[in-house]
């Protein structure tokens, strides 16, 4: 299993969102859109510093996201990652799966 850093996936991230979203496609039109500095924004690029959270947040909302799933490895801007609801009776199902496997072990 390839183990990725933070820096590493938000840098990739970002490639990707910028090659996917035409008027968001250079640091400049992301600062103008109210992004971090050009200067933050190649820091992260290039892997050099970790973004804050409060930057993470500015790109998150710039671009149309949830912060975290900018952390998520091999992000397809076109089809995000969402969290999964589960419902009463999948959970109720879980408990009795956990249970049975108590009761095996």
């Amino acid at each position: 299993m390839i183990t990725y850093t933070s820096r590493q996936v938000l840098a990739a991230n970002l490639k990707a969102l910028m090659a996917s979203h035409s008027a968001l496609d250079t640091f400049g039109k992301i600062v103008a859109a109210g992004g971090p500095s050009n200067g933050t924004l190649d820091r992260i690029r290039r892997m050099e510093s970790g973004a804050s959270i409060d930057q993470l947040d500015i790109l998150a909302k710039i671009y149309g996201l949830e912060p975290w799933q900018l952390l998520v490895p091999n992000l397809d801007p076109t089809n995000p990652p969402m969290l999964a609801s589960i419902s009463q009776r999948q959970l109720e199902m879980l408990e009795r799966i956990k249970q049975a496997a108590k009761e095996l072990g």
